[in-house]
């Protein structure tokens, strides 16, 4: 556990790995690790990351902050991230072969290049970007709201449809959405 001083993140990766419950500091960092085999890695201040987050192995709980990740999140087989009222700020690709708990908070796609979805769920899913194009590649369920303020949002041939009643789908004036398949476009 981090509980004061200087820290300055520089170019590589702090992990955490500890086989105990752990507090993560919120302070910036390049790239951050989650690889536990036990225990819990906790944030509970919101924090901006250079580079990427890779939760490797074991439950990295988030609650009530906003994560702002300029590089890729990945969540690997076996390991969970769990929000408790998180919003996730993404420049980078989301990638899901784990568990992404969500009970409320929003994940904004945000970076200026392309930009890639895996298969999952989300509460709320929002794009916002200045250029470039997100793009599923996997289908996608969303329980609260999917908006696209700005940029492309490509369904490609998947799917980003509601978990069940309620909730919205809004486009801004002047962004895209493209559907690549005969029976795809957000239910």
């Amino acid at each position: 556990n981090y509980t004061s001083g200087t820290f300055s993140a520089g170019t590589g990766t702090l992990t955490y790995n500890g086989t105990t419950d752990q507090i993560v500091a919120g302070v910036s960092y390049n790239h951050l690790s989650i690889n536990k085999t036990s225990g819990v890695a906790t944030l509970n201040s919101s924090l901006t990351m250079n580079g990427n987050l890779a939760v490797i192995a074991g439950s990295f709980d988030l609650n009530l902050i906003t994560l702002n990740v300029n590089g890729n999140l990945d969540i690997s087989t076996g390991a969970t991230i769990d929000c408790n009222n998180t919003d996730i700020n993404l420049a980078g690709n989301w990638t899901k072969s784990g568990s992404y708990i969500l009970t409320s908070g929003t994940v904004t796609l945000n970076g200026s290049g392309a930009q890639t979805i895996s298969e999952g769920s989300f509460n709320n899913l929002t794009i916002n970007k200045t250029s470039g194009t997100a793009t599923l590649t996997g289908n996608n369920i969303i329980a609260g709201n999917l908006s696209i303020l700005a940029g492309i949002l490509d369904l490609s041939n998947f799917t980003a449809n509601r978990q069940s009643v309620g909730g919205f789908f809004s486009m801004a004036a002047g962004v895209n959405l493209q559907v690549g398949g005969a029976n795809n476009f957000p239910a």
